[in-house]
C-alpha cells in the first residue's frame, strides 16, 4: 500500500512539473498573454505600397514603371499606336483596362520613384470625364510657351489605357509653373490636362 502511494505521489509530481515546464517554454516562446501589451506603430512611420498589379489581374498586366524617367519633352514609355491617338490625347472609346501612376517630387528633380498606383476599372463616371476631359484638349502650336521659374511640389502621372489595338500612355506634369504640356508620344497637347488627372485620382 505504501509503495502504491509513493509511486502516485511521484506521478502527480512529474504531471505538475511538466505543466511548469510547459508554460515556462510557452513564455520563452513568445506565447500570447493577455495580459501583455501589443506593440503600436508610430503613424509617421507608416509607408503607403503601390498595390501590386500584374499578368492576370484586372489591369491587364498594366504596370507602372517604377520612376518616371523623362523632363521635357514628356516621357512615355511606348509611343502610342498612330491608328489610336493621332488626332487627340487618348482615343474616342472606352478602354479596356486603365491605370493611373503618379511620381511626387519637385520640379528640379528627375527621375522621381513612384509614389501612387490606382487601377481604375473601366465605365465608372470618374474615368469616363477624365478622358472626356483629356479629348478636349487641343494639339500644341509647337512654339515653346514662356515659363517662370518657380520651385515647388510637381507631380508626374502616367496614365496608362489598354485598347484592343494597343497601349496609350499619357504623360504630362502639374506643377507651380502652369506650362507643361502632355503627351501620348504620338500626339501632344498644349496644356497639362490637370483637372483631368484631378478627376482621375477622385
Amino acid at each position: 500500500m505504501r509503495t502504491l502511494l509513493a509511486t502516485t505521489t511521484v506521478l502527480l509530481a512529474l504531471v505538475a512539473g511538466c505543466g511548469q515546464t510547459a508554460s515556462s517554454d510557452d513564455a520563452e516562446a513568445g506565447g500570447s498573454d493577455p495580459t501583455t501589451p501589443q506593440g503600436t506603430q508610430d503613424p509617421s512611420d507608416a509607408v503607403l505600397l503601390p498595390r501590386p498589379v500584374g499578368p492576370g489581374d484586372g489591369s491587364k498586366g498594366l504596370t507602372c514603371p517604377e520612376a518616371y524617367q523623362g523632363a521635357k519633352p514628356r516621357w512615355v514609355p511606348d509611343r502610342a499606336p498612330a491608328q489610336l491617338a493621332q488626332t487627340a490625347l487618348v482615343p474616342d472609346a472606352e478602354p479596356d483596362a486603365a491605370m493611373l501612376c503618379a511620381y511626387r517630387g519637385q520640379n528640379s528633380e528627375s527621375p522621381r520613384g513612384l509614389s501612387l498606383t490606382t487601377q481604375l476599372e473601366p465605365k465608372p463616371k470618374a474615368l469616363t470625364r477624365g478622358l472626356a476631359e483629356l479629348r478636349t484638349l487641343e494639339a500644341a502650336s509647337g512654339s515653346p510657351e514662356m515659363c517662370t521659374e518657380i520651385a515647388g511640389p510637381a507631380t508626374q502621372y502616367l496614365l496608362a489605357l489598354r485598347y484592343g489595338q494597343g497601349v496609350v500612355w499619357v504623360s504630362t506634369e502639374v506643377e507651380p509653373n502652369h506650362c507643361a504640356d502632355a503627351t501620348n508620344g504620338t500626339f501632344t497637347a498644349s496644356t497639362d490636362g490637370a483637372p483631368a488627372m484631378q478627376m482621375l485620382r477622385g
